[in-house]
C-alpha cells in the first residue's frame, strides 16, 4: 500500500465523517472539490519529493565516482568478497575452536549479507539506475549537442 492509497483512504473516512456533519449538497460537494485537490497536491508533492530524492543519490553516485575514482569502489567489492570466500573456506578446511565458532559465524553471516549488498549495487536496481543515468547524461550531452 502506497502513501498515495493511505491518503486517499484517509480522505475517504474523512468524507463520510463530512457527510453525517454537511447537510447542504452545494457545501459537500464544495468540500469534496477542495479535499481532491488537496489528495492531487500532496500526491504531487510526494511524488516530486520522491523524484529529488533519486536525483540527490543519483548526484551523489556520480560525485562520489569522480572524487574516489571507480577503482576503489572495485578494489573495496574485491577485498570484502576475497575476505568472505577466505573465511568461509578456512572454516571448512580448519578446526575452529568451540569459543570462537560464534564470533567466526558472525563473521561469515556479516560478509555474507555485505557480498549480497555489493552483487546488488553493481549488477541490481543501483546498476540499472546508473546506467540509465548515464543514458540520460548522454542523451542531454547529445540535444545540446544539436542546438
Amino acid at each position: 500500500m502506497g502513501i498515495g492509497d493511505w491518503i486517499s483512504g484517509l480522505i475517504g473516512g474523512v468524507s463520510k465523517v463530512v457527510d453525517q456533519v454537511v447537510t447542504n449538497d452545494q457545501e459537500r460537494e464544495e468540500l469534496k472539490r477542495l479535499m481532491a485537490t488537496e489528495i492531487n497536491r500532496t500526491t504531487e508533492t510526494i511524488e516530486r519529493l520522491r523524484n529529488e530524492d533519486v536525483a540527490s543519490a543519483r548526484t551523489r553516485e556520480v560525485t562520489l565516482r569522480n572524487t574516489i575514482g571507480v577503482w576503489t569502489q572495485y578494489a573495496s567489492a574485491f577485498l570484502v568478497i576475497l575476505s568472505f570466500v577466505a573465511l568461509l573456506f578456512a572454516s571448512i578446511y580448519h578446526q575452529v575452536p568451540a569459543e570462537n565458532a560464534t564470533v567466526v559465524n558472525v563473521m561469515i553471516g556479516s560478509l555474507g549479507t555485505i557480498v549480497v549488498n555489493i552483487f546488488s549495487y553493481w549488477f541490481g536496481s543501483s546498476s540499472s539506475s546508473a546506467r540509465k543515468q548515464d543514458d540520460l547524461q548522454s542523451l542531454l550531452g547529445d540535444l545540446k549537442a544539436n542546438k
